[in-house]
């Protein structure tokens, strides 16, 4: 069972709902502090996290938010690290779960997010790079949930390039937030 709650309108909003946003307004507003750290980084290819929707027992705890991503070299943790900040600051109640994978460039990370995506046990966000590895992959799959409140909400849609917005939507449908850009 979901529970409803209020988020800064008179609109009712899943307990799922509320995660997702919560986790897209945070890495949105801080998408600059994690620009500014990645670019020190070497040639890496462009992360995207995507929120994805809890599809854990109701059981699993309101307050925890899973962030799985392979930002674990100096300046992608240090980005990574920023961004929980932020996120903190405005969402002091939530406990951020930093499910980082080390090792590969992020091939360790996808090999674990196969297993755990297979296995019906997805984090409530994770990395992943924008065109057919989200849409290919996981949106033409059913393993991701659309965002378009957010993007109609932020007005991200107005601002964002459209070759941009084609690598992260389908159908008509936005699926990843994107946080930097290399």
């Amino acid at each position: 069972m979901e529970r409803s709650t209020q988020f800064g309108s008179s609109q009712q909003l899943t307990r799922r709902q509320l995660i997702r946003r919560t986790l897209a307004i945070g890495v949105a507003l801080s998408s600059s502090a994690s620009l500014l750290a990645a670019c020190g980084g070497g040639a890496q290819p462009t992360p995207t996290p995507a929120p994805q929707a809890a599809q854990t027992p109701a059981a699993a705890a309101e307050d925890k938010l899973e962030i799985f991503s392979w930002w674990t070299n100096p300046g992608e943790a240090d980005g990574l690290a920023a961004l929980f900040e932020i996120f903190k600051q405005r969402r002091p109640g939530v406990e951020i779960i930093n499910a980082t994978v080390a090792g590969g460039a992020g091939t360790n990370a996808k090999a674990v997010l196969v297993t755990r995506m297979q296995g019906g046990n997805p984090p409530d966000s994770f990395q992943v790079h924008a065109g057919q590895e989200l849409i290919g992959t996981w949106v033409v799959a059913g393993k991701m949930e659309p965002i378009n409140d957010l993007f109609e909400q932020e007005g991200w849609s107005k601002v964002m390039p459209k070759t941009l917005l084609d690598q992260i939507s389908y159908k008509g449908e936005f699926f990843s937030v994107p946080v930097n850009i290399h």
